[in-house]
């Protein structure tokens, strides 16, 4: 399976996973955007979530994830998985570089 393909495949397991707890969801297939989900429900905020299979996202696309978020009032998520279970993490600050640890808060987006 090619890294694309695994990347795909994740990204419409997080997207099903979302649907399943209410909300709307949005993919930017293949786009190299800033984000691979926007999200929305009725009564939070919009969330944009970049996907991620390993859990690592690099400085660059961090950073520009938060910019884009706070320009859009909006949410910066990175889901990622845990060996088959699936993580949310809230970015909260942005990333100087690669070794520095940043502020991140863990979410849990379950179904209503």
């Amino acid at each position: 399976m090619t890294n694309y393909r695994r990347g795909a495949d994740f990204e419409r397991r997080v997207m099903r996973h979302l649907e399943k707890c209410g909300y709307i969801v949005v993919r930017s297939a293949g786009s190299h955007h800033i984000a691979d989900l926007v999200a929305l429900r009725w009564g939070t905020g919009p969330m944009l979530i970049q996907c991620k299979t390993n859990g690592n996202l690099g400085p660059d696309e961090w950073n520009a994830l938060i910019d884009a978020a706070w320009k859009a009032d909006a949410v910066p998520v990175m889901a990622w998985r845990e060996g088959r279970k699936l993580r949310f993490t809230k970015l909260v600050l942005k990333k100087l570089d690669r070794k520095r640890r940043v502020r991140s808060y863990p979410m849990t987006i379950k179904e209503r």
